[in-house]
């Protein structure tokens, strides 16, 4: 009843101050609160939302929120997870990719539960778009495959080709062109016959982005022509309402070169107050390469100065690279050479760490370059200087010149000569130093290989001991204990002392199960991870267990990843206090992937592997046996991630 009192005065203070022009919004408003069924009351609330975004942030997240409640309270599956998908998506809009990864998880987990395919296919969809905001593409690729997946179930093609768009323009990001035309292309057949003129403007856009990146001129002018084609039909946005793929079409399309930058000029205000980080970042760079295709140079390093204050907060490596590169180019133009040394310094230091081999490529054409840009001007100045010195003796000139250009010439070669030496005795140490450090890394995995082996080898035999010997003899035990019934008269120590001895035999099975589980020999490592999960469950813990692509694995291989998954399962029980626990593997033709996440209290994980704890030291191991990779994520109070991915 308080939260409806608020939203109420919320609702004639917007009446109070708008007037006329909110007389739609009132409307929504009165109408809202009117309603008896709270879930029509969601859906109003979530439109009122929608209808402030772009007016009042602020109030359209309370609006959300409180939908957001009111479908809590009420619990119907299907309105619950359309008021977390909005609010998600919002929140999303606004630049907190982590809060809204929060949000779409919930309703991707009730769709899951409750709903049909394509409500699972959108959730899937809507948090693939925050693990590529975040910079998680392995994640994001997964979700955006299992959205295909849901939507090919219902024969969507147009749902799919949103998805293929979506994965094309995460490809293009990382500037994997081939890959990202690939996808857009068998988009675009179907988008294109589409009624959908929001998603036909925004696939024209990336396709021609797609052709532009590529140097590919000719097909860019064919969707350049599409773009203005549709550009005739279609009323343009508010600045406060366009986003960053739609003022990119500025840059690209646009010939009303002024309204362009008044539109990105109110888009960045609009975002900035907003606090959207990365939108922010992107629109000044927009705004500068829009200054600087017109040679307006000074204005464009300013807005490009301003785009770096804030992308730096960002995981957006690719547009850093983009940014370093045009004030790189920028501050040429301008002859700062000193400042353009440092960004092109930059550019090289992101360069390296992406390791994309074509901009690498790139980086050594530009400084060749340069180099031979300033060797030139240098020969030039030299002439210059030796034809305003003498005048006098034609011979003598061009004697000296001869001179100058074969010292120049020695000195050029001889450097070079130099620096060539260099750099093959600085190789060859290091390829030397490669070969001990790879001949000590063998003998540290044969070791482990052998110690791993061995404590295998160990539990087996143990196991068998235990269940074949012991549990034999306690078999015998009870029997030859029992046999006495008629002997004696029952008594409390007689019904103990055989309780004690069917504990004992309990106890031996599962201390056999634990150090070599039957399943793994009979039914192997899927098997055995089923009877795990099974097991959890029982203790009162939710363990989903999904297996993608899973190939039968080498008897060794197949035991390590079951210890694994044992070992940490087993440090959630004893550690995590969780209450839900998802186990996934997934295997490609190249690698076993193993994630194994809970929502429990997290930890330190940089303090927890400096103690070297016997329970992550054992994973590690675990993991350098397999040759592979093991990735920690875990957030205090939210709980923890592993991602490990095994070559095979």
């Amino acid at each position: 009843m308080k939260s409806k009192s608020i939203l109420y005065f919320i609702a004639l203070f917007f009446s109070s101050f708008f007037g006329q022009a909110q007389t739609s919004l009132d409307s929504l408003i009165t109408s809202a609160f009117a309603m008896d069924d709270d879930t029509a009351k969601v859906k109003e609330l979530l439109n009122i939302g929608g209808k402030l975004r772009y007016s009042d942030v602020d109030s359209a997240t309370l609006f959300m929120r409180q939908a957001v409640d009111i479908a809590e309270k009420v619990g119907h599956p299907q309105w619950l997870f359309n008021a977390y998908v909005r609010l998600g998506a919002f929140i999303h809009w606004r630049g907190d990719y982590k809060n809204a990864k929060t949000w779409k998880t919930k309703a991707l987990d009730i769709a899951k539960k409750h709903l049909d395919e394509k409500s699972r296919g959108w959730a899937y969809s809507e948090l693939a778009t925050s693990f590529r905001r975040l910079g998680q593409l392995d994640s994001a690729f997964y979700h955006y495959t299992n959205a295909e997946t849901e939507f090919a179930n219902i024969n969507d093609d147009f749902a799919i080709a949103k998805v293929h768009t979506a994965l094309g323009r995460m490809y293009l990001e990382k500037l994997d062109v081939e890959i990202a035309e690939q996808y857009l292309q068998k988009a675009w057949k179907v988008i294109e016959k589409s009624d959908s003129r929001v998603d036909i403007g925004y696939t024209i856009y990336i396709m021609a982005n797609l052709y532009f990146t590529a140097e590919n001129y000719e097909q860019f002018g064919v969707f350049a022509q599409k773009w203005k084609e549709f550009n005739q039909q279609s009323k343009h946005k508010s600045p406060e309402s366009i986003d960053k793929l739609h003022v990119g079409t500025f840059t690209l399309f646009f010939q009303d070169d002024l309204r362009a930058v008044e539109k990105l000029n109110g888009a960045i205000e609009f975002q900035k107050n907003n606090g959207n980080t990365f939108m922010t970042a992107m629109l000044l760079m927009d705004l500068g390469i829009l200054h600087y295709g017109q040679n307006r140079y000074a204005p464009a390093l300013n807005a490009f100065y301003e785009s770096e204050k804030y992308i730096i907060d960002t995981n957006d490596e690719v547009n850093q690279l983009h940014l370093y590169r045009y004030i790189y180019d920028t501050n040429k133009k301008l002859e700062n050479i000193p400042t353009a040394f440092k960004y092109l310094e930059k550019y090289h230091s992101v360069y390296e760490k992406i390791q994309n081999e074509k901009m690498l490529k790139n980086l050594s054409d530009l400084e060749v370059k340069y180099e031979t840009e300033k060797v030139a001007q240098e020969n030039k100045m030299q002439a210059l200087e030796i034809k305003q010195k003498t005048t006098q003796n034609n011979l003598l000139i061009a004697s000296s010149i001869l001179l100058a250009l074969l010292a120049l010439t020695i000195f050029v070669n001889y450097r070079s000569r130099i620096r060539t030496n260099q750099k093959l005795a600085a190789q060859e140490s290091e390829i030397q130093r490669q070969r001990i450090q790879q001949l000590e890394q063998e003998k540290k995995v044969l070791s482990l290989n052998s110690m791993i082996e061995g404590q295998e080898q160990e539990r087996m035999r143990i196991a068998n001991d235990l269940h074949d010997g012991l549990g034999g003899l306690l078999t015998s035990v009870k029997s030859h204990f029992n046999s006495l019934n008629g002997g004696i008269e029952k008594n409390t120590l007689f019904e103990k002392t055989n309780y004690l001895i069917d504990e004992a035999c309990v106890e031996v099975r599962r201390i056999s199960h634990n150090m070599m589980p039957r399943a793994l020999t009979l039914s192997g490592l899927e098997g055995a991870l089923e009877d795990l999960a099974e097991n959890i469950n029982r203790q009162g813990i939710k363990c989903d267990l999904e297996i993608m692509g899973l190939k039968e694995l080498p008897h060794t291989q197949s035991v390590m990843v079951y210890r694994l998954v044992q070992e940490l399962t087993n440090n959630i029980l004893k550690h995590a206090e969780a209450k839900n626990i998802l186990l996934q593997l997934l295997q490609n033709s190249e690698h076993l992937t193993i994630i194994v996440e809970d929502d429990g209290k997290g930890f330190n994980v940089e303090e927890a592997l400096q103690k070297k704890g016997l329970g992550l030291t054992s994973v590690q191991s675990r993991v350098e046996f397999l040759k592979g990779e093991i990735d920690w994520d875990s957030v205090i109070g939210e709980g923890t991630t592993v991602n490990i991915h095994v070559p095979v």
